[in-house]
């Protein structure tokens, strides 16, 4: 090992990924993100703790399409935030009114997400992020799709790309009410592995 990186003053990673075209790692953890350079020296160190609890890190994943960085945490029922990928204090704000969950909302349940072509007939989603979420009990999260794919671009960014709420060939969204059955507690799915391949995008579960 010629290098390493370690912060035990925190609960722990989650997640990491690497941009490919600089070098740079970024780390999600539990109540922080880290920005490091190819060496993983510190370059910025960004607090996401939250008053109502440890916030583990949910989605890490690069858009080099858009360049930026999309994260989600457990608290704040899964919210997401975007940040620039040469200073991740810098978070960009998106329209409030997609400001909904996304991820799960606490530190068992999985959440997986990718960057992958869009729905072909949504204007602006040449690219959006899929998300499978393990379907969870709190407020709203029976509206949340445990499936979907989102705009990474401009006022639509995290909007579903769905222009039709009638058909669904326009974009992704499968709904569950499995969190909301206590009866499937014990055999919810579980989100391993995404991606996509000529076009189609691929999900990896357990259950």
């Amino acid at each position: 090992v010629s290098q390493d990186f370690e912060d035990s003053s925190h609960g722990g990673f989650n997640h990491l990924t690497v941009d490919s075209a600089t070098g740079i790692v970024y780390v999600g953890a539990v109540n922080r993100l880290y920005q490091l350079d190819a060496d993983l020296g510190k370059q910025e160190e960004v607090d996401t703790s939250d008053s109502n609890g440890d916030n583990g890190n949910k989605v890490l994943v690069i858009d080099d399409q858009h360049d930026q960085l999309v994260t989600c945490g457990s608290q704040l029922d899964g919210h997401c935030q975007i940040r620039q990928l040469d200073d991740i204090s810098q978070a960009t704000s998106y329209d409030s009114s997609t400001n909904l969950p996304v991820a799960a909302n606490n530190p068992e349940d999985s959440t997986m997400a990718f960057i992958g072509p869009g729905p072909s007939d949504v204007a602006d989603a040449d690219f959006v992020l899929y998300v499978a979420t393990t379907a969870t009990e709190g407020d709203l999260r029976d509206r949340i799709p445990v499936v979907s794919s989102r705009n990474m671009q401009g006022s639509k960014t995290m909007r579903i790309s769905y222009t039709d709420p009638f058909i669904s060939s326009d974009g992704t969204k499968i709904l569950s009410k499995t969190g909301l059955d206590a009866s499937l507690s014990n055999n919810k799915i579980q989100y391993k592995v995404g991606f996509s391949v000529e076009g189609f995008s691929y999900l990896l579960t357990n259950q």
